[in-house]
Formats: structure tokens, C-alpha cells, sequence
């Protein structure tokens, strides 16, 4: 299992001094002002920040008290979705490197929003922003500066600092009931936070000599990548896979009340209850996670999975699943030997081979290590009839049914 940081001192540390450098800004769109280079944008009127110098869309140069920075290309997709542009144009612009398009696009939304993208004509939006270092943040040409993602002034925010808060104590409870914790992995991507973590002592045999332990992943993103996330997991021991259970647990998405113009400020009496009713849910799940007997019952489908048919040509089978599931060229060579190599071709064997990827650094990214993991969960939720066409891959009666 991939993970980043090998202590969780180490990831709590990294949390913090991201934190610290957070700029977050509620405004009108039209403070917003891409430079002609298309990397970079000016968010002017901003009476908490330092001068800077700008270009305006029509070519004339202004000096202003605002925020400087590069854009993130998640923060160059929010404005694209805002203007209503299709993703491939997006993605051929970022691709080949059409800068001054980009600025041209970006710049024409931003000065005349789109109709009906706006309650009203003076609503606001959100820009989450990094400063430089802490002993700048005022030093506001620093090209460190980064904008990170653009939402509605009704954006929720809850951040990593939050999500560690409130799930430590649900974990202290749990360690002193089930005899310890191992965290497995953990990571910080640009777009996530992940911790996953598991219980050495609950544990089930699904085979002979195959044994899977309870556990679950953690993961939530500032920049609205996804909903805040809880969810169950297994880790096989005899090769460190992990798999995620896509039922049992919670999202919850970044939604909250319309927050006032101007920088944002963060009280932690306010922000503590506002997440008061999120931090109990995150207990009932971590707990239910611990749980040995509803972890057995969930065991109960992957010892099925071990002794369900086997498909009369392994190979095949394994192809019109990778195909199925939309993995890569390289995810797919590496499910396919390492399914072969296994010489376990059951239900159980397959989604094993296919999670195994997740392990592999050099074949995918941690995000994508993730998204591999819960294609485990839907192998094993592949119904009988589903599994009986992937065993019959290759064979004479696939290929009637195919017809």
C-alpha cells in the first residue's frame, strides 16, 4: 500500500503549515482579473492585502491593493465550469499550452458572468488562495502566491485541520476498545487528504492462510474535489491490498450558509459548532468499522468470493474486466500477470489482482492508488449473472451471447 508519510506526526505537520499559509477571499467576479500570460491572476480591491501591480483585459495597467498569484489548474476549471466552456476545450487549452486563449476566456466570464450563474447581480464567490511563506504573506508579488479553487459564496468550508480535530478523539476511544491502531498509509495530494487506517485485532480468514483485517479510509478535500469522506476498508495481509467497501459510510458535501465579502477570518468557537453534528458521524462510522460483528457479516461476501465459478479462459476474463473498469495499459499488464500469477482465479482472485495496482508507484499516482481500491468493491458487487459473462470471456458461448 502506498502512502507518503510514514508517521502521522509527519502528516499533522505538513496539515498545519499548510494552514497556515490559507488565503481565502469572498468577492465580486469582476475584482477577479486573469494576466495576459494565462498563469496568473489579480484579485483586486482586496483593503487586507499589499499593492500590486496588474494588467486589465483591455490591455491598460492598474495598481491596486489585492491578492497576486498563480493559478492552479483546478482553480483555472472552476472559473471554466462558471463560464458554462466544455471540458475538451478546457483540457486542449491547458494541454497544448494556449495561455493568452486561456486569459481571453477566463477574463470575458469573469467581467460578465453568465446568466443565472449568480443569485443575484452582486452575489459573491469564494477564492481559496495559499500566501507565501508566513513571514510574507503581505509581500503580495511573491510568485509562490497560488490561487486554489473557485466556488459559491455558500461553499462549506472544512479543512484538514477540522477533519484531524474531529476524527482523533473517535480513534482514541476506538484504539483503547480493539487493542491498537495501524495507520497504513497516509497522504496530502493537491486535491485530497487520505488516512487509512486499520484494526490489528479485528480480523477474519477468508482462505486458508488469507486473512483480511478491518480498517477504513479518511479523506477530505479543501478545494471541493469531492465531499468530505468516510469509508470502510479491508487490507490483506499476505500482500498488503487494500480494498474499499463502497456502502457503510458518509460523505458530506462542502455546503453551507452564504458567507460576507471581504477576506475570511476563521473563528474556532463558530467553526466548532458548525462541525459538532459531522465529528458524531465520523464516530458512529470509525466505530461501526471496529465493529467484529459487522465486520464478519461483510466478510461473509468475500468468502463467497473465494469459492464462487472460475472462468474457463483466466485471461480473457481478466481483459474484459480491465476493459470494463477503464484501467490503463499499464494497470491492465499488471492485473493481468498478477492475476495469472496467482493461479486464483475465483471472484475473489480477481479483485485482488486488480487492486494490487494500487501498490505500485510506478504504474499509478495516490489519488489514482484510491480509485483502484474501491474498483475492488465493484468486482465484488458484480452480480451472478455479471460474473457468469466474465467467466464465459473468450469462449464459444460468450461469443453467442455477444452476438
Amino acid at each position: 500500500m502506498q502512502t507518503q508519510y510514514h508517521s502521522i506526526e509527519d502528516l499533522v505537520a505538513n496539515v498545519h503549515a499548510q494552514a497556515l499559509r490559507k488565503r481565502d477571499f469572498v468577492t465580486d467576479v469582476s475584482n477577479a482579473v486573469v494576466q495576459p500570460d494565462g498563469k496568473t491572476m489579480v484579485l483586486k480591491d482586496q483593503p487586507t492585502c499589499g499593492y500590486v501591480d496588474g494588467t486589465n483585459a483591455s490591455g491598460t495597467g492598474f495598481t491596486t491593493k489585492g491578492f497576486k498569484g498563480t493559478m492552479d489548474e483546478a482553480f483555472i476549471r472552476g472559473i471554466s465550469d462558471f463560464g458554462g466552456l466544455p471540458k475538451r476545450y478546457v483540457d486542449q487549452m491547458l494541454a497544448e499550452g494556449q495561455h493568452q486563449l486561456i486569459a481571453q476566456n477566463l477574463n470575458a466570464w469573469l467581467q460578465n458572468p453568465p446568466s443565472g450563474k449568480l443569485r443575484s447581480k452582486d452575489a459573491n464567490r469564494l477564492f481559496r488562495a495559499y500566501g507565501g511563506d508566513n513571514s510574507t504573506l503581505e509581500v503580495s508579488n511573491r510568485t509562490c502566491h497560488r490561487f486554489r479553487s473557485f466556488h459559491s459564496d455558500k461553499y462549506r468550508v472544512f479543512d484538514n485541520t477540522q477533519l484531524l480535530k474531529h476524527v482523533y478523539p473517535a480513534l482514541e476511544e476506538i484504539r483503547d476498545k480493539v487493542g491498537g491502531l495501524d495507520i497504513q498509509s497516509m497522504a496530502l495530494t493537491e486535491k485530497r487528504m487520505y488516512l487509512k487506517i486499520f484494526f490489528p485485532d479485528v480480523k477474519q480468514t477468508i482462505a486458508e492462510g488469507d486473512i483480511v483485517r478491518s480498517g477504513l479510509i479518511i479523506s477530505n478535500s479543501e478545494i471541493g474535489e469531492g465531499s468530505i469522506e468516510v469509508w470502510p476498508m479491508i487490507l490483506r495481509l499476505i500482500c498488503l491490498n487494500g480494498m474499499t467497501f463502497d456502502e457503510g459510510g458518509k460523505r458530506r458535501r462542502h455546503l453551507g450558509r452564504v458567507t460576507k465579502e471581504g477576506e475570511i477570518e476563521y473563528k474556532a468557537d463558530t467553526m466548532a459548532a458548525e462541525d459538532e453534528a459531522l465529528s458524531l458521524k465520523l464516530r458512529d462510522v470509525v466505530n461501526n468499522c471496529a465493529d467484529r460483528a459487522l465486520f464478519a457479516k461483510k466478510c461473509e461476501k468475500l468468502t463467497e468470493a473465494a469459492g464462487s465459478v472460475t472462468p474457463d479462459k483466466p485471461l480473457k476474463a481478466i481483459e474484459l474486466v480491465t476493459d470494463q473498469f477503464e484501467l490503463t495499459e499499464d494497470e491492465s499488464d499488471h492485473a493481468k500477470e498478477a492475476f495469472i500469477l496467482g493461479q486464483d482465479f475465483s471472484k475473489w482472485g480477481m479483485l485482488n489482482a486488480v487492486t494490487s495496482i494500487a501498490n505500485q508507484e510506478r504504474v499509478c499516482s495516490y489519488e489514482r492508488a484510491c480509485e483502484v481500491e474501491k474498483i475492488g468493491s465493484a468486482i465484488l458487487d458484480l452480480n451472478s449473472s455479471e460474473w457468469q459473462t466474465v467467466c464465459q470471456a473468450g469462449t464459444e458461448v460468450a461469443a453467442r451471447i455477444e452476438h
